[in-house]
């Protein structure tokens, strides 16, 4: 499964991911996308690579923040996350407190990514 959340890592900010059971399903890759390479400054899209292991519910937490001040959390979000038996994932909002209208919701892609 991948989901994908806008950002701009050229601002320094970065999204960070946190899943309750690593047993469960874990963290494959996390990239960035540039959006377009001719603008400088222009925003992209972090990916994020997720394989489930074994049944279970859990929780994944993204925080948008710089490194160095991770203390400002500028943008979080908490997602409830049902693995089954058959390894397939349904995942809902829990939390989203994103301070401002202009970062999109995140998008949930469950095909192979291009």
């Amino acid at each position: 499964m991948f989901i994908e959340i806008e950002g701009n890592i050229t601002t320094g900010f970065n999204w960070q991911c946190s899943i309750s059971d690593y047993d469960s399903l874990i963290l494959l890759e996390q990239r960035y996308l540039d959006a377009e390479k001719d603008l400088l400054g222009r925003g992209g899209i972090f990916v994020f690579e997720f394989l489930a292991l074994k049944p279970n519910p859990i929780t994944l937490h993204f925080e948008y923040c710089q490194p160095w001040q991770a203390d400002k959390i500028a943008y979080s979000l908490m997602y409830r996350v049902n693995i089954d038996e058959n390894l397939t994932i349904t995942i809902e909002e829990v939390e989203g407190n994103y301070f401002s209208d202009t970062l999109p919701t995140p998008r949930i892609v469950r095909e192979d990514y291009a």
